[in-house]
């Protein structure tokens, strides 16, 4: 029964402390430095070793993590509509070795610093000794740094 209690009254603590915004998160400033992290997904099997949206493009280090060696590795990105710069583009980075990295730098242009960087991206496969492809999907949200 106690603890019953204790979780009442926990329950009670947190809603008075968010009541009183104690809890609630800072607000983002409007400066780009601010909102640089951002994010870069890549679903299981590849890792971002790098993803840093500059003035020149989109740098990008991509870590075959499936291990397995790789024929063919394509990868392909899209810029959604929400995003301030554009950049349709798809990089043969043929093959790969289990744990390799294959770094390159995307989408060259010149954009400008605090721009959003949205993307729909993949990274389609080809085992070794096989001839089926395979894809892999993610996102990329960046500010142009």
């Amino acid at each position: 029964m106690n603890s019953r209690y204790l979780l009442i009254v926990l329950i009670l603590v947190i809603l008075t402390l968010s009541a009183c915004e104690y809890l609630e998160m800072p607000e983002t400033t409007d400066k780009p430095a601010a909102i640089i992290a951002g994010k870069c997904d890549l679903g299981v099997g590849f890792r971002f070793e790098e993803c840093k949206a500059t003035t020149e493009g989109l740098k990008i280090s991509l870590s075959n993590g499936l291990a397995v060696n790789l024929d063919s590795v394509v990868f392909v990105i899209n810029t959604t509509p929400s995003s301030e710069v554009v950049c349709n583009e798809a990089l043969k980075i043929g093959s790969m070795s289990k744990g390799g990295i294959a770094s390159s730098t995307v989408c060259s242009s010149v954009y400008l610093v605090g721009e959003k960087f949205d993307a729909n991206v993949k990274v389609v496969y080809v085992k070794s000794m096989q001839t089926l492809d395979h894809t892999i999907t993610g996102t990329i949200s960046k500010r142009v740094e």
